[in-house]
């Protein structure tokens, strides 16, 4: 405990870590792990923890600019700071995520960029009022198959790529990426609760494909998760033959795999 103490000085961090941030994930995620392993210092692990976030949250004040932004969020030593399609990788806020860091990733430097991101192509969208708004979208809407066979016969042109623009890319899920998620499925994962095989899901035909689309586009239309896809099965398989604690044993989740493809379209996208 006072070895944790001394290392949540802010000052020592600074000097001595390499990637003071991805040091604050990374030891906020043990102090959390600790805190449910070692009860009787529960309330100390999880007071050092709010002060591990609190520091990453800070080192984000002091940005002057989005380039300097950019360079925090996309840091990766062995990766460029932009995609090979002109496209922002943000590792490091992926990396905030998985380590549950929401101090960092509802910071308001971190979502104005991301709103900068999504908007992309259609400058003053955010301050035009709802009627200006609702127009554009109807507008983008209308046009979309025009854009999507632009695309299909001139993918690298200007009017081509506007369909990889965030917003309106995320308008519909296509039937090409359920495929492609479809495909990407691996063979003989178990069932969830709707006990639908996955190897079912590979044998779908046009049809079949079409149908799933339109259930998933209604449930991003509706924002609406339904029932069937939160019900998971949680099985617990012991580590140990003869396992007497809670951390003796792995859990794995079974989840229906409809959901798991629209999640891996989204992720995707994200």
């Amino acid at each position: 405990m006072n070895a944790y103490r001394a290392l949540a000085s802010p000052s020592l961090i600074c000097l001595t870590a390499k990637d003071p941030i991805l040091s604050a994930f990374q030891l906020s995620w043990e102090l959390r792990r600790l805190s449910f392993e070692e009860h009787e210092f529960r309330s100390e692990y999880q007071d050092l923890k709010k002060k591990w976030k609190v520091f990453a949250t800070a080192l984000l004040d002091h940005t002057r600019s989005s380039h300097e932004l950019e360079i925090i969020l996309n840091h990766d030593p062995l990766e460029p700071v932009i995609h090979s399609e002109g496209r922002m990788h943000l590792r490091r806020l992926r990396l905030a995520v998985r380590f549950h860091q929401k101090e960092s990733v509802t910071h308001q430097n971190v979502q104005q960029l991301l709103a900068s991101i999504w908007y992309e192509g259609l400058p003053g969208f955010r301050r035009k009022n709802v009627f200006l708004q609702f127009f554009e979208t109807v507008r983008i809407a209308v046009s979309f198959p025009f854009m999507s066979l632009m695309y299909i016969m001139a993918p690298t042109r200007s009017y081509g790529q506007t369909l990889k623009k965030p917003f309106i890319k995320l308008m519909y899920i296509l039937q090409s990426e359920v495929e492609k998620a479809i495909k990407e499925m691996r063979k003989g994962k178990a069932t969830g609760d709707d006990d639908v095989p996955g190897d079912v899901l590979k044998l779908l035909g046009e049809g079949g494909l079409k149908t799933l689309t339109k259930l998933m586009n209604t449930i991003y239309e509706i924002g609406e998760w339904p029932k069937d896809f939160t019900e998971v099965t949680m099985i617990a398989l012991k580590k140990k033959t003869k396992a007497t604690k809670c951390s003796d044993d792995r859990t794995i989740s079974l989840i229906a795999h409809t959901a798991k493809i629209i999640a891996k379209i989204l992720k995707r996208r994200i």
